[in-house]
C-alpha cells in the first residue's frame, strides 16, 4: 500500500500596512494644551495670592526675585513635561508586515518587539465620544505567547475600527 502524506496549510491573510501606526496628534494636541492651561492656573494664582497679600508682607522686599523664580520654575517644568509628551508620542510606534505586529520603542536606543499575527487569541477595541468625533480609539491585542496570555494595547491610535478588523482576521 503507498504511502500518503498530508500536507495541511494555514492560510494567512496577506496584509502589510506601510505607514506607522502612532498614537493620534488630536490626544497629543489636547494633552498639551491641557498641561499648558493647567499650568497657567496655578501660576496666575500663585501671582494673585501674592497681590492680594495671601502671601507673607515680608516677600514683598523680593517681590521681583520671587517672580522671577516662580516664573522660571515654571517654564523649566513645562519645558521638561512638553518634551517628555511629543518624546513618548515619536517614540512609541507599531508596524504590521507579512505575519508581523512589530513595536518600536526608543528614540535613541530603539528596542523592537515582534508578535506573530498567528498567536493572536483575542481583538478589543474601545472609543470614546471624543475617539468616535476625531476618529481614534484603543485597540486590545491579546497574544497568546508560549500558552502565556499578553495583551497589547495600541492606545488613541487613528482609525481603530480598521486596525480591530485588521487584527479580528487573525483570531
Amino acid at each position: 500500500m503507498p504511502e500518503t502524506t498530508t500536507t495541511v496549510t494555514t492560510t494567512v491573510p496577506a496584509v502589510e500596512v506601510v505607514e506607522p501606526i502612532r498614537r493620534s496628534v488630536v490626544v497629543l494636541v489636547v494633552r498639551i494644551f491641557l498641561l499648558l492651561f493647567i499650568a497657567d492656573t496655578l501660576y496666575a494664582f500663585l501671582l494673585l495670592g501674592v497681590v492680594l497679600g495671601i502671601v507673607p508682607s515680608g516677600w514683598s522686599a523680593s517681590y521681583t526675585l520671587f517672580l522671577w523664580v516662580a516664573h522660571t520654575l515654571k517654564n523649566i517644568m513645562l519645558t521638561y513635561l512638553l518634551l517628555y509628551m511629543v518624546v513618548g508620542w515619536i517614540s512609541s510606534v507599531y508596524y504590521v508586515t507579512a505575519g508581523h505586529l512589530i513595536r518600536q520603542r526608543g528614540v535613541l536606543k530603539i528596542e523592537e518587539t515582534v508578535f506573530q499575527l498567528t498567536d493572536i487569541e483575542a481583538v478589543g477595541m474601545n472609543q470614546s465620544w471624543l475617539g468616535r468625533l476625531f476618529n481614534f480609539g484603543d485597540v486590545t491585542i491579546r497574544f497568546s505567547i508560549a500558552r502565556e496570555p499578553r495583551d497589547i494595547m495600541l492606545y488613541a491610535i487613528n482609525n481603530p475600527r480598521k486596525y480591530e478588523s485588521l487584527f479580528s482576521k487573525y483570531v
